[in-house]
């Protein structure tokens, strides 16, 4: 059927149709494909928050998130800090009026626009920018006091998951803070979201770059002293959360940590596996 569709659409001088939410032909690298899946605000909605819904319902829904990490992350009025994967803005609004200076950074311009213009009366101590790679490389090191991720690292390859908690560490200041989110692959309502990405699986080994990923505690724990961090195991969730709950932080690990020595692993870089 689609292919009908398109050789109608061609025959008769349209534009081509989209590519369904979430299908691998929406991008064949994270920039490519976010802003692809945010060429509308409706689209945008249903990438970020998984429906359409008012932006203020959004902020409601996002504020009791939002004061976990200023709580976790010990945001003040004297913190500079970094939200990475800022989306349509809701944890600017959130978390950007609580610190003294907030950058917002998105591998998605259209993202980084919708911020923009969500945030414009808030301030000109926001600020947004276009991530050029999968990497902080625009910022020096031990710039920030706090880093986050709400529910982006999920949305990556492992090893680009692992190398964004390392430019974490490297942009944070001495014993600055991090805080990032993942699905819980051993909570029953995780694993049925797994189950709904594995059964709509291309099956010729395509598959689309920001789709969800799942992890488990002890990975997720392993990530982040690899990168050089001190658990805080206050705030941190990485319990093997059992409970078939509905709610996101029920089903979701989150790791808070605190910059410490970064290990050397002694890998040899010239020879990777």
């Amino acid at each position: 059927m689609r292919i009908l569709k398109k050789l109608a659409n061609r025959l008769l001088g349209r534009a081509p149709e989209p590519p369904p939410l979430w299908h691998p032909s929406r991008g064949e690298d994270y920039s490519e494909f976010w802003t692809s899946m945010s060429t509308t605000k409706e689209e945008a909605l249903i990438a970020t928050r998984g429906k359409v819904e008012p932006e203020d319902q959004g902020l409601i829904t996002c504020e009791y998130m939002a004061r976990y990490i200023v709580d976790a992350l010990e945001i003040d009025k004297t913190k500079t800090v970094l939200e990475v994967g800022c989306g349509m803005g809701i944890f600017a609004c959130l978390v950007g009026h609580e610190c003294g200076r907030y950058v917002g950074v998105d591998i998605s311009p259209n993202m980084v626009e919708r911020s923009r213009l969500f945030t414009r009366e808030l301030g000109d101590h926001l600020e947004f920018r276009t991530l050029k790679r999968s990497d902080l490389g625009d910022f020096a090191d031990e710039t920030f006091d706090a880093v986050f991720f709400e529910a982006v690292l999920m949305h990556v390859a492992r090893e680009d998951a692992f190398n964004y908690l390392c430019e974490a560490h490297r942009v944070l200041k001495p014993r600055g803070r991090v805080y990032a989110s993942f699905h819980n692959l051993l909570n029953p309502s995780g694993f049925r979201h797994f189950l709904r990405i594995a059964s709509s699986a291309d099956r010729t080994g395509r598959h689309a770059v920001g789709r969800a990923r799942f992890h488990t505690a002890p990975e997720l724990r392993k990530y982040a002293e690899g990168a050089g961090f001190e658990i805080d195991e206050r705030h941190s969730r990485l319990e093997l959360v059992e409970n078939d709950s509905k709610r996101h932080e029920a089903r979701s690990l989150t790791i808070v940590g605190i910059k410490s020595e970064r290990p050397d692993w002694g890998l040899d870089q010239e020879h990777p596996i």
